[in-house]
């Protein structure tokens, strides 16, 4: 599914349906340039965030997919060692950062997906 600005101002269209119902307007893709996802948006920058939104949980969800070092369970190397040590040119309060980090992402994606 690609989200995009439709053809008119303050919209933001798919290439996909977005409506189960086949007589709704959200389905004009002729007037809005796609089916309609969201519109009244009256900032540009909003229509492009909210275009890019599927793509950007997308991504996001990759990344903390391949990001096992972002994890509790690896953190726990540090806990017998120096505050200065560092693993990987990482130090404690750096690894600590990419975990509060990686939590809040995932805390996002959860907002995302309807689950928190």
């Amino acid at each position: 599914m690609i989200w995009k600005p439709g053809t008119i101002p303050q919209i933001v269209v798919s290439d996909e349906p977005t409506s189960d119902n086949p007589n709704s307007g959200h389905n004009d893709v002729n007037y809005y340039g796609g089916y309609l996802v969201a519109e009244s948006i009256p900032r540009k920058e909003y229509i492009n965030l909210i275009a890019a939104a599927p793509e950007l949980l997308e991504a996001l969800k990759e990344i903390l997919n391949e990001a096992i070092i972002l994890s509790e369970d690896y953190l726990e190397i540090f806990r017998d060692k120096p505050d200065d040590a560092t693993i990987q040119g990482w130090d404690k309060a750096r690894w600590r950062r990419a975990l509060v980090a990686s939590k809040k992402a995932r805390a996002i994606i959860a907002k995302a997906e309807g689950k928190s």
